[in-house]
C-alpha cells in the first residue's frame, strides 16, 4: 500500500502517515521506483497503536484475499489468450496502415519543402543582351 493509501483506509492525512514512517511508527520499505510500500499488517499494527480498538468503529477495511475460485481454468486462460491474440493482430494491421499513411505524409512533405525552397532560394541576376 502506498501512503496515499493508507492515509485513505485510515481516515488520517498522508502528512500524518509520513510522520509515522519517518518517525519508524509505521514499517516501510521503498521500492524500486523509490516509492513508499506499507504492509497491511503494518497498517494495521500502526492502526491500533494509534487508535485503541472500538466496537462501533472499524478503522481499517478487511482485505480479501485470493481465494481458490478466484484461479481460472486452463480453458478460460486460453479463450483469453485467443481473444488478446486477435486483438493483437488487428493492432498490427492497424499500425501497419498508420505507417503506410505516415510515409506518404513524409513524402508530401519532402515534396512542398522543394517547392519551398526553390521559391525561396535567391536567384542569380539575368544577364541582358543589352546594356542600357
Amino acid at each position: 500500500m502506498s501512503p496515499t493509501q493508507v492515509a485513505q483506509a485510515t481516515n488520517t492525512s498522508r502528512r500524518t502517515v509520513m510522520r509515522a514512517i519517518e518517525a519508524q511508527e509505521l514499517q516501510a520499505f521503498r521500492d524500486n521506483r523509490n516509492h513508499w510500500k506499507i504492509t497491511p499488517q503494518a497498517v494495521e499494527e500502526w492502526a491500533l497503536a494509534q487508535h485503541p480498538p472500538s466496537a462501533h468503529a472499524q478503522i481499517m477495511p478487511a482485505i480479501e484475499l485470493p481465494s481458490a475460485h478466484s484461479v481460472p481454468t486452463p480453458t478460460e486462460v486460453i479463450g483469453a489468450l485467443e481473444t488478446e491474440r486477435q486483438a493483437r493482430r488487428l493492432a498490427e494491421v492497424e499500425a501497419a496502415e498508420l505507417r503506410g499513411k505516415l510515409a506518404a505524409t513524409e513524402a508530401e512533405r519532402d515534396r512542398l519543402h522543394a517547392i519551398v525552397q526553390r521559391l525561396t532560394a535567391p536567384q542569380a541576376k539575368r544577364r541582358r543582351w543589352w546594356q542600357f
